[in-house]
């Protein structure tokens, strides 16, 4: 029992300084490649308590493989693939192609903005996601100066399908909204990446990229 504490105490202590060194506050500070460096540590950590009478040597070196594997990944990576910062609504559109690139959906983005209590798109200037995941808002502020809808707008296109569900909240049909779109000069449904229509019957649409 006096090995399993002692066992205990000493990898939380490591961990706690790996994380404080790490420069990470919290936990949605965090990136991917964080978190994979402190489950792995976890992992290391837990085998080495159950196992008491496995030497303490081979757990700690790993984790030193591991914090000095995480600090390589990150230093050449870090300004070319795993942490660039990608701009998602850029002047009240959306970037469908890092959208997709980020596998995010547009009901992710509209989950993102409600959070910051932003109801419609074109209110905001630009969306960039930021490398711990976070989504960083610029409000269109001549946008926001206009009365807004009482309402959130529905998606009634996503990705090319259409939300037959959100047109009958809107007491519409599939059939209205194709014709609508074709007086726009729309005939395809799969090019419309995404559609709403907001309060006064105006429609907000970004196509998907060729």
């Amino acid at each position: 029992m006096p090995t399993i504490i002692l066992r205990t105490v000493f990898m939380f202590i490591m961990i706690a300084i790996v994380i404080r060194f790490s420069g990470k506050k919290q936990l949605k500070d965090c990136s991917l490649l964080d978190l994979v460096m402190i489950l792995m540590i976890a992992e290391l950590a837990i085998i080495s308590i159950t196992n008491p009478l496995q030497p303490l040597l081979t757990m700690i070196v790993p984790i030193f493989i591991i914090i000095l594997l995480h600090s390589v990944i990150l230093f050449v990576f870090s300004k070319k693939i795993v942490f660039k910062e990608t701009v998602l609504i850029d002047h009240g559109e959306v970037n469908s192609k890092e959208l997709s690139r980020r596998k995010m959906t547009f009901d992710d983005l509209m989950t993102q903005l409600q959070r910051h209590n932003i109801r419609n798109i074109q209110d905001v200037e630009f969306a960039i996601l930021e490398p711990n995941g976070q989504l960083s808002i610029t409000p269109n502020t001549h946008q926001s100066s206009n009365k807004q809808q009482d309402t959130m707008p529905f998606p009634l296109i996503i990705n090319g399908k259409v939300q037959e569900d959100n047109l009958k909240k809107i007491h519409q049909t599939p059939l209205w909204l194709r014709q609508e779109l074709r007086k726009l000069g729309y005939r395809d449904i799969k090019e419309i990446a995404y559609l709403v229509m907001d309060d006064k019957g105006t429609f907000y649409m970004d196509l998907n990229p060729d």
